[in-house]
């Protein structure tokens, strides 16, 4: 009878192992789809935007695969004028909380540090010029 106990014991844990290794296995693979599925779409942009014969095709496609990429995100893709020293928006995706079509260089963090600068809704840290507060 206790060994009938024990080998019992041994089943369910056994089981509770196979469950949680199950688990793990599944969300592996699940991100592994998500990862291939990003390759995918940026394959397939690089493929569009070799072919694109004009910028505005070419700015129109981000959108798109931005959008797709990150679909739980908004953005601007900004283009810097070199001569004039502005960056202007030539498209946008999600709904980006965009204050300025047109700023300067260092009304910008990340442009200003040379690095990402990710900005939280619940942030505390410095907002560019070009981002509404809102």
């Amino acid at each position: 009878m206790a060994s009938q106990i024990a080998l019992t014991i041994e089943r369910e844990k056994a089981e509770l192992s196979l469950s949680e290794v199950n688990a793990q296995l599944t969300e592996w693979i699940q991100r592994l789809e998500e990862r291939n599925r990003a390759i995918s779409l940026v394959n397939t942009m690089s493929d569009l935007l070799q072919t694109c014969l004009t910028l505005e095709e070419a700015y129109s496609i981000v959108a798109k695969f931005a959008q797709e990429l990150f679909p739980e995100e908004c953005g601007a893709l900004y283009i810097l004028d070199n001569e004039r020293g502005i960056l202007e928006a030539e498209t946008l995706w999600g709904d980006p909380p965009i204050k300025n079509l047109v700023f300067t260089p260092d009304g910008c963090w990340a442009l200003r540090r040379g690095r990402v600068y990710a900005m939280q809704e619940k942030s505390r840290g410095l907002i560019c010029q070009h981002v509404s507060k809102t």
